[in-house]
């Protein structure tokens, strides 16, 4: 019973994790390559081809395309940060 209760309380904290991160903001900065990442607006279910992604980004006017990222399976399109983001 106990390793059930450990295993219960280890699942709510990813899920609070989970939570707090898309609460925070839409846009991740990549420090390695100066570029951002916008959560699409029209994208729609779960991202599990980059190339859908990227299409669908490309339709939004983000023009380097996207990539799906996180547990969550969403899809992010690039797009050039900002110095507020740097």
């Amino acid at each position: 019973m106990t390793a059930t209760r450990a295993a219960a309380f280890l699942l709510m904290l990813i899920v609070i994790a989970e939570i707090g991160g898309a609460v925070n903001s839409n846009v991740e900065v990549d420090q390695s390559s100066n570029w951002c990442l916008q959560r699409s607006h029209k994208f729609l279910g779960l991202c599990r081809e980059n190339s859908v992604c990227a299409r669908v980004c490309r339709g939004e006017g983000y023009h380097h395309g996207g990539d799906c990222q996180g547990t969550k399976f969403t899809c992010y399109c690039y797009t050039p940060c900002h110095s507020a983001y740097i």
